[in-house]
């Protein structure tokens, strides 16, 4: 008997799970299930995507942005580059003009410290300048003269190579001096 109402219990329920397990129903519940996900997934993905072309257009927009700030930094160092040119050919002429003004009057304080130590019985006859080299010729009236000119010359810092290249004795209206050659080269004046 136990046997028999297990067996009875037994086919009441598989009889029950007959009936609730029908395949049309379990094909037509999981065809729902499946396009419910289906849908759930594309509208998941239509979001996701339109969130994606938003941030598309965004970076797009940004990229613009800065290409166009490219493009005026480039007008920037094109110009930047011309103005460095610029600079560096006034850094030039300002140092050529530097050096001119610091020099153009070489020349003229040379001869002034040369007549400030000219002694009184010496007359310059002619005198030669080039290339920072003067050459005079000159006469004294003492073989004396000439060597305390070159001795107040070689004491002077601005005159050098000092040399005495000849010397002769001539007559000039009746009276006998002392021809000379001298030649020396100047440096900047201090």
């Amino acid at each position: 008997m136990i046997r028999v109402n297990l067996l009875r219990n037994q086919a009441a329920s598989l009889a029950d799970f007959n009936e609730v397990v029908d395949p049309n129903k379990v094909a037509l519940k999981n065809l729902f299930i499946i396009s419910l996900l289906t849908l759930i997934l594309f509208l998941y993905e239509y979001q996701n995507i339109s969130g994606l072309k938003s941030s598309l257009n965004q970076l797009n927009i940004q990229s613009q942005q800065l290409l166009a700030q490219v493009e005026e930094k480039k007008i920037f160092s094109e110009e930047a580059k011309k103005l460095q040119t610029q600079l560096v050919q006034v850094k030039e002429r300002l140092q050529i003009i530097r050096s001119l003004s610091k020099n153009r009057f070489i020349e003229l304080k040379s001869l002034d410290l040369l007549q400030s130590i000219l002694p009184d019985r010496v007359w310059f006859d002619r005198l030669t300048y080039g290339n920072k080299k003067f050459e005079i010729e000159a006469v004294a009236v003492e073989i004396e003269d000439v060597t305390l000119m070159k001795t107040a010359m070689d004491n002077q810092d601005s005159f050098k190579n000092v040399s005495i290249k000849n010397t002769k004795e001539t007559t000039i209206k009746e009276n006998t001096v002392n021809a000379f050659t001298l030649s020396f080269d100047i440096e900047e004046l201090k």
